[in-house]
């Protein structure tokens, strides 16, 4: 068959594996006929072998259609009473992940986004709780430079998961910051640039990708765009500091990003780069996160303490839609 683990069962695979199938046999069937029709004059022999191999196909149809309605009577079963919470649901759909093996992923991955959707509203409820106001002010130096540690974590859970952990249980998680090779693996400089636009480069990008265009400019705030959706663009952490810090102003605000950068004397050219390798489990976007909000605090004359930090970087991942714990950016 298709697959041999019920565990990765999977209807649509099934479905087109069966599909190819049939188109295989039915032009082995096609030749088969015509050979039969040439040499012995069997004119029957092309209706009966299509239709055993539609009666064949019908079976195997009816199986998964049988196999899918199943899931539909196990749909009307996931409809949980809606004052549960999230961390609540996600409980129910791991239960159900143990007791049904055909589609335990399915009910993985249903209680992995639960257990999204609660970090993110513990996050924005935390956010917005803590009163940070948020002003970028004239700039108060020309240049910002420092580097700064990846974390390593001392802990033996997801990521996604340890906000939701730390929540229910209590505790905390362990780290240590690094350096590599003796120095600090992460550099952020900012400098203040005469013309209203914002220059972002990435030099590990370009070291990565040999050469590959790792620079942007942003002259109006619609090119930001949804940080969700670009996952692949090396720039969007500078765009969400930029965004959490307000030297770009966010959606509910009329000023143009022109008229802002002009208000703060000028544009910015943020370089960032760094030397470890992407998804090394380093914390480095959160890190990155954290360092770029710091340092345009300074730039723009925002005192913020380290606590309003977390906040701010916390909920910057959820705008990136990495969804990442308290470790990444307090390891670091």
């Amino acid at each position: 068959g298709p697959q041999n683990k019920k565990d990765d069962y999977d209807a649509n695979l099934e479905a087109l594996f069966w599909h190819l199938l049939g188109d295989a046999l039915g032009s082995v069937i096609a030749i088969a006929a015509g050979l039969a029709i040439w040499v012995y004059g069997w004119m029957w022999v092309d209706p009966v072998l299509s239709m055993a191999l539609s009666l064949w196909l019908g079976g195997t149809a009816f199986k998964i259609v049988r196999k899918n309605l199943r899931m539909l009577d196990m749909a009307k079963e996931i409809v949980v009473d809606h004052k549960m919470n999230e961390l609540e649901r996600a409980r129910y759909y791991a239960g159900r992940a143990l007791q049904d093996r055909v589609h335990r992923k399915h009910f993985e991955r249903l209680a992995l986004r639960e257990v999204e959707l609660f970090t993110e509203r513990l996050v924005r409820e935390q956010f917005e709780a803590s009163g940070i106001k948020i002003e970028a002010k004239p700039y108060r130096t020309g240049e910002v430079r420092e580097s700064f540690p990846v974390r390593i974590d001392l802990h033996n859970r997801t990521f996604r998961d340890l906000i939701a952990l730390s929540y229910l249980y209590g505790g905390g998680a362990a780290n240590m910051a690094v350096k590599i090779r003796g120095a600090l693996p992460i550099d952020i400089k900012i400098r203040v640039i005469p013309e209203p636009k914002i220059v972002l480069r990435s030099l590990d990008y370009e070291r990565e990708t040999r050469g590959k265009k790792g620079t942007e400019v942003l002259s109006r705030k619609e090119q930001v765009g949804n940080l969700k959706e670009a996952e692949d663009n090396p720039l969007r952490a500078i765009k969400a500091a930029l965004l959490l810090s307000g030297v770009i102003p966010g959606d509910g605000e009329s000023e143009t990003l022109e008229a802002r950068l002009r208000r703060l004397g000028g544009g910015l050219e943020i370089t960032t780069d760094s030397r470890m390798p992407r998804g090394s489990s380093a914390g480095v976007s959160s890190i990155f996160l954290g360092a770029l909000v710091k340092k345009i605090a300074e730039i723009t004359g925002q005192n913020l303490s380290v606590k309003d930090q977390t906040s701010l970087v916390l909920w910057g991942e959820q705008m990136l839609g990495i969804g990442g714990g308290y470790q990444d950016l307090i390891g670091g």
